[in-house]
């Protein structure tokens, strides 16, 4: 008896969560967005005879925009022989157990590495210094 209690109460809910209501939002043209792929559906029709809107590539807002960081010849020195990229403070090559950053090496910056033994530090990265660091 408590079963089929529980059951017809959980029945609409379930019911509910299976197919949610998609709300249309205003995008930034103003216009209204289709939010769910549900909502695309029954503006479409489920036969499709219907035609969906040509889809455009759009600039991001000006408030995210990405700013460069400057990286700064401080007298750190890679390893030699190391391929061109980024590499944590914390990185050590598998190889012969030597760290790829030789000379002024801080745990959890980034430098940026060139086969010549270059080197130039971004500073502090939130991913080095710990085991998701970035070691080629």
């Amino acid at each position: 008896m408590r079963f089929t209690a529980i059951l017809a109460l959980v029945a609409p809910l379930a019911a509910a969560i299976a197919e949610p209501e998609a709300a249309p939002m205003p995008n930034i043209d103003g216009e209204t967005a289709i939010t769910h792929p549900i909502a695309l559906e029954r503006e479409v029709g489920n036969a499709g005879s219907a035609t969906v809107p040509d889809l455009t590539v759009r600039e991001p807002p000006s408030g995210v925009e990405l700013v460069a960081r400057a990286c700064s010849t401080n007298g750190c020195k890679c390893k030699k022989g190391l391929p061109q990229g980024q590499y944590c403070g914390n990185c050590v090559l598998i190889s012969d157990g030597s760290w790829a950053i030789t000379a002024k090496r801080v745990s959890t910056h980034i430098y940026e590495c060139n086969p010549s033994g270059g080197c130039c530090d971004y500073g502090y990265a939130g991913d080095c210094g710990g085991l998701n660091a970035r070691c080629r």
